[in-house]
Order: structure tokens, then C-alpha cells, then sequence
């Protein structure tokens, strides 16, 4: 039967009024965790909604309704949001900050931000390196930059010719020595040795043991060894599965098959596996360490490394544990968490293997690898 006016008319007026957070009349259901704000870029180059805060369409939903360009505007800001991680988000905003401080300083004071001019983007360079800035920052800041105005669809002068050998004198005037030392497969030895005397039990000794033998036999970034703020790449309980090698001159030995979700170079979750092979004759074997700890381990789920009350394991008390093995051994130098990760790209140079192996060991992306080599003379190696 033909409709009525009337009907026609709420039909009309229901396809025409704009979306509410929650509303399920019309032709399909829509779920919005949160109602952000459209994603226009605003004066001063943010976008609002993007991020971790922006609103979420209930992805399980294989008929949304898109009735209104503010609906669309969200899906932009929160596809953009998710287009990088947290902390490269952070990053972007702490840039667009130093832009606004440059521009205060030397007193322009057009309205908004963006967008610039060439010559500002090279007297930026000139302002952070005043300011001691180090060319990674000043790098990452021009990247920052660069985002903000590239969303906007404004002129981009961050990879100008003048701009590019500003910060190439940059790096080659500031050059910074990482004064952060290596841990050795001696040193970690010690360290691992000295914990049940500098932990607060047993259980505590038992499970940083295993955590400081991963994170240097596996190459592994501290954020993947145990939590921190806005990490979200740490290794799983349910990721630990045990299998068994062939052993040389038959038989087999214990080891243990590592999976990682994602890391710092693989934010789109491809994941990653690796194997550590027992090595029977040494006290500190990872695996041996690792089935210890795990045997002794709450049976819940969630981050690999937890307290005996189930809290997960974080960067300050890793750091912390690590600090006080260091001072009780009369330690000197500057050993951070990240020495895992020098020490066993060391290490693994020193016993002759070759710059490529290590990468793919590491996962490194680039040549900055070899940074993190540092061969001293073979005896203070301890391989």
C-alpha cells in the first residue's frame, strides 16, 4: 500500500537530521564508543578527535549508516589516529609546541601556527640548535612538522635543500658518544648472580634472572620485555611454547620458541618468532633461567613477566633491579636497559658474526646497528 504523507515526511526528516551517538533507528545500527569532534584540521595545525581519544565504530558491525558528513569526518580523524603509534603522536605534538615557542620568541605572531614559510623552517633549525637540541630531536621535530602541514595540504619545506644541510652541519658540528655501556655476557653473569642477594625474594630474584637473560640473548628493547607507558608490544605468557632440538651426537635438548606480536619497527602486528637453544653446561642458560621462572609463575594470562600477585613487571622496577645489581658489583659507567640490547649486538660481532645476521637477529630496519657495536678488547668480552 502506498505511503502516506506523512510517513514520507518522517522518513524524510529521520534520513536528514544529524547523527547522534547511540541512535539505531534508520536502516542500519551504529556503535560510538565516543562523539569527538569532526577531524578539520584547526588553526593551529591539530586535529581534533585523532589519537587515542578519537570515537571507535563498532567494527563489528558490517552495516553502518552514514548519514551526515560529521560521521564521516570521524572515521577520518580516527583512521588518522591510527595511522601511527602513541608515542610517534606524541612526538608530532611536542613539535608543533617547540614551532609555536620558536614563533613566540622571535616575535611572529600571525594568526595560528600554520602555515609557514621556507625561511621559517630553516631559521626552526637555527632556533633548536641554539637551544641544544641534538639532530635526532631537531629531526623528529621537522618530521612533526612535516605531518601537520602535509595533512593540511599546505607547502611542505622540511626536505628543502637549505633545510637538509642545516641539519647534516647539525650532526656533523654536534656528534653525541652514547655513553651508555654494554652489558657483556661476563657482566651479565654477575648481575645475574648478585640478584638473589639485591631482590626482595626468592620469586623476585628467580623471575628478573629470566627476564635480563631474554632480553640479552633475544636482542630484545626493553618495551618488549616488560610494560611501560603507552607500550604495547611486550611478550605474552600465552606466546612461551617449549620444543625440543636435535642434540649433537644424538638425542635432543630443551628449548624454547619466543612469539612477538609486534615491536617498535612492526606496528602493523606481522609478528615474529625466536628460538633459544639450552646450553646445558652454563649456570645462566636463558632457557633453564626462563623454565624456572615460569614453573613458579602465577597461571594467569597477559604480559610474560608479572609479580608473584599477578601486577605485570615494569620499565622503572626493571631499571631499578638492574641499577642495584650495578651498584652492588661496584660497576662504573653508565649501564641503562638498552645495554641488553648493545651488549648482545657486541657480543655476537665479536664472536664473528657478520653486521647482516646481526640485524635480522635484532630486527633492525637500518645501519644504525652499528651503533650499537662496540668492540673493546677481546678478553673483557667474556665469549
Amino acid at each position: 500500500m502506498p505511503a502516506s504523507k506523512n510517513s514520507r515526511a518522517k522518513r524524510a526528516r529521520r534520513a536528514s537530521r544529524p547523527y547522534s551517538p547511540g541512535d539505531t533507528s534508520g536502516t542500519g545500527a551504529r556503535t560510538v564508543e565516543k562523539d569527538p569532534a569532526p577531524a578539520e584540521s584547526s588553526e593551529d595545525g591539530e586535529i581534533p578527535g585523532s589519537g587515542a581519544a578519537c570515537g571507535r565504530f563498532d567494527v563489528t558491525s558490517t552495516s553502518i549508516a552514514v548519514d551526515s558528513v560529521a560521521v564521516l569526518d570521524r572515521e577520518i580523524a580516527r583512521l588518522l589516529g591510527d595511522s601511527v603509534a602513541s608515542s610517534t603522536w606524541a612526538t608530532y605534538r611536542r613539535a608543533l609546541d617547540a614551532f609555536r615557542e620558536f614563533r613566540v620568541s622571535v616575535g611572529i605572531s600571525q594568526g595560528g601556527t600554520l602555515p609557514v614559510s621556507a625561511s621559517e623552517v630553516a631559521r626552526f633549525v637555527a632556533y633548536l640548535s641554539l637551544r641544544g637540541r641534538a639532530a635526532s630531536t631537531v629531526a623528529s621535530y621537522l618530521s612533526g612538522l612535516a605531518f601537520w602541514l602535509r595533512v593540511r595540504g599546505l607547502p611542505c619545506y622540511t626536505d628543502d635543500f637549505l633545510v637538509r644541510k642545516l641539519l647534516g652541519g647539525l650532526k656533523r658540528s654536534r656528534r653525541v658518544r652514547d655513553q651508555r655501556r654494554p652489558i657483556l655476557l661476563g657482566t651479565l653473569e654477575r648481575i645475574l648472580g648478585v640478584l638473589p642477594l639485591v631482590c626482595s625474594s626468592i620469586f623476585e630474584a628467580t623471575l628478573f634472572q629470566a627476564a635480563f637473560s631474554l632480553a640479552f640473548f633475544a636482542f630484545l628493547r626493553v618495551g618488549e620485555v616488560v610494560s611501560g607507558e603507552g607500550t604495547r608490544h611486550t611478550i605474552q605468557f600465552g606466546g612461551v611454547r617449549w620444543v625440543e632440538l636435535p642434540a649433537e651426537g644424538g638425542g635432543t635438548r630443551p628449548a624454547v620458541l619466543v612469539a612477538l606480536e609486534s615491536s617498535k619497527t612492526d606496528q602493523l602486528g606481522r609478528g615474529c618468532s625466536f628460538l633459544l637453544a639450552s646450553s646445558p653446561h652454563s649456570a645462566f642458560c636463558p632457557v633453564g633461567l626462563l623454565r624456572a621462572y615460569v614453573r613458579v609463575r602465577p597461571v594467569v594470562g597477559g604480559n610474560l613477566f608479572i609479580h608473584f600477585g599477578g601486577k605485570a613487571v615494569t620499565r622503572q622496577q626493571f631499571s631499578s633491579v638492574l641499577l642495584k645489581a650495578i651498584s652492588f658489583l661496584g660497576e662504573e659507567g653508565t649501564f641503562r636497559t638498552h645495554s641488553f640490547r648493545i651488549g648482545a649486538a657486541t657480543c655476537a660481532a665479536a664472536a664473528g658474526f657478520s653486521c647482516e645476521q646481526i640485524k635480522l637477529w635484532g630486527r633492525w630496519k637500518s645501519s644504525c646497528v652499528q651503533g650499537y657495536i662496540r668492540l673493546p678488547a677481546p678478553s673483557a668480552m667474556g665469549v
